[in-house]
């Protein structure tokens, strides 16, 4: 019974310690050579930002050939994979906008 006092509370603990934590925080890591390097976590708003660029992208009208369809895909796209360096997912860049341009193509094509 005691024991299960003592998991208890450490448990309850750790979660209210949890809860607490800001949004966003910045944790230093201590590297082999000892250089400490900040790991961002990523903000709520910054996955809102992304969020909106995804649906920019997977948007019909970017589907025209018009030059300024064009014009705009491709701003998005640097957006997007800005947005993904700023992370340090810019190695998944690539891949994404390639899903994505063909959720947009089979998202737009008419269906007979």
């Amino acid at each position: 019974m005691f024991h299960l006092i003592i998991f208890s509370t450490v448990i309850s603990l750790i979660f209210i310690s949890v809860i607490s934590l800001p949004s966003y925080q910045v944790h230093p890591i201590e590297l082999v050579n000892d250089e400490p390097e900040e790991i961002s976590i990523v903000n709520l708003e910054d996955g809102d930002y992304v969020e909106k660029l995804i649906i920019q992208l997977t948007d019909c009208n970017l589907e025209n050939k018009t030059h300024d369809s064009e014009e705009l895909r491709t701003e998005l796209e640097s957006l997007y994979k800005e947005s993904l360096a700023a992370r340090g997912l810019s190695h998944w860049a690539l891949d994404h906008l390639q899903a994505l341009r063909v959720h947009r193509k089979e998202k737009c094509t008419p269906k007979v």
